[in-house]
């Protein structure tokens, strides 16, 4: 937890350096919420979960609060997430690593195809014209 401290104290130093934040340096430790794990092989599956569209969906459905939304801990703290078994979350992890990587891969071989693609085309163009 004292990493994250001072991770956040350090934050909160630049933004009160910055005259244009006005504020929000004393506002972000309440905006910054950790989470432990209770086996130290599930912070990988937590990695990989918070971003999903449940888990926002679960998360956005407990936010209160008019000019701000957000979720008290105390509300947090009653949620539930499901949690399969570790070897079941190692590989998870491990298979969306591996789809994380094909998608980056996937991703730079359509920009490849789509840049030849585009060459071929003016190279056509000059061609006929």
């Amino acid at each position: 937890m004292s990493n994250l401290s001072s991770v956040i104290k350090s934050i909160q130093d630049v933004m009160r350096q910055d005259s244009g934040v006005d504020g929000d340096a004393k506002r972000i430790s309440q905006r910054v919420i950790c989470f432990g794990v209770y086996e130290r092989g599930m912070s990988g599956t937590l990695c990989a979960f918070m971003p999903s569209r449940w888990m926002q969906d679960a998360l956005a459905g407990q936010a209160s609060g008019v000019t701000a939304q957000g979720i008290k801990s105390a509300r947090l703290q009653l949620m539930l997430i499901p949690v399969p078994p570790l070897a079941e979350q190692s590989r998870i992890v491990t298979r969306v690593a591996q789809l994380r990587r094909l998608c980056a891969d996937l991703r730079q071989r359509l920009s490849a195809s789509q840049s030849t693609q585009a060459h071929l085309a003016e190279a056509l163009v000059d061609t006929v014209g």
